[in-house]
């Protein structure tokens, strides 16, 4: 043994020579090569297994394969189904935009009440005694209308001085039984004049009589000129114990301008009512 293949030996070197590919085997491994690079077809042929009960996939598995393979198809929507579905949603909206009803509660009354009308106030019966309604039942025209139990449609009432404000509501209690209709007016200064009675609290009085007056808070003269520019002739005058003969006598022209020939004026003399008769002449010249 040479010393070479010794040292080999030991050594653990194969002395085997390198194989040297020959011709006809380069073109086999190229070929082979060349069939390794290619990709390899693989037919779609199903292929069949057998498999037993314990290989079989459970029913889950099967479900979730036929889910993914199986492709669903459009369902088809309708005019009826698209109306419903649109007639829900509308429903819905308006459901909740809808506010809850109110609690009403009912309430049964056995029979309606009409509303109280408030009682008109007693008044006394006029005192026939008294000298101022019997000088007023006295006048022609009104002791007439008292015989023959007919009242007079109208009469305006003018008093000049009302004094304490009593005396209008005695006049006017008196005419209401001969008259329909009574229109009172009063001339007097009042407290502007330095009387006790005040314009303020002979208003609330005549309210309480139910009387509306006209009520003219001037100077008599003054007085006169406003009612016979706005109320014109009076059925009846009376005048206060303060209006003195003196003051009767400048205001006759005026008095003629607010009567007629029917017209009664009273003049307070000493508690005492007297008929006053205006001249002629003055109601002439009035005229």
């Amino acid at each position: 043994m040479s010393l070479l293949k010794l040292w080999n030996t030991i050594t653990g070197r194969s002395s085997a020579k390198p194989q040297v590919d020959s011709p006809e085997n380069e073109t086999s491994n190229s070929t082979d090569r060349s069939a390794a690079a290619k990709p390899q077809k693989v037919s779609a042929t199903p292929i069949a297994v057998a498999m037993g009960p314990e290989a079989r996939p459970s029913k889950s598995a099967v479900q979730t394969r036929d889910s993914i393979a199986v492709t669903s198809k459009p369902r088809e929507i309708t005019s009826s189904s698209a109306t419903q579905a649109l007639s829900t949603k509308a429903t819905k909206s308006e459901s909740k935009k809808r506010k809850p009803p109110t609690p009403t509660i009912k309430i049964a009354f056995e029979a309606e009440v009409a509303p109280a009308v408030p009682a008109k106030p007693i008044r006394p019966k006029v005192n026939r005694r008294d000298p101022l309604v019997t000088a007023l039942l006295a006048i022609p025209v009104l002791s007439a209308a008292q015989n023959n139990s007919s009242n007079v449609s109208m009469l305006t009432v003018l008093e000049i001085g009302v004094g304490d404000g009593t005396r209008a509501i005695k006049i006017c209690d008196t005419l209401r039984e001969v008259s329909e209709t009574v229109r009172y007016i009063a001339v007097d200064q009042f407290e502007m004049g330095g009387g006790k009675l005040k314009l303020m609290d002979f208003h609330r009085l005549m309210r309480t009589a139910e009387v509306r007056p006209q009520v003219f808070p001037e100077a008599v003269s003054a007085g006169l000129v406003r009612v016979s520019h706005t109320i014109g002739a009076c059925d009846l005058i009376l005048m206060d114990e303060s209006i003195d003969e003196q003051q009767i006598a400048g205001i006759a022209s005026q008095l003629a301008r607010i009567a007629h020939e029917s017209t009664q004026v009273l003049v307070c003399k000493g508690g005492k009512w007297n008929v006053h008769k205006l001249a002629r002449t003055d109601l002439r010249r009035a005229a």
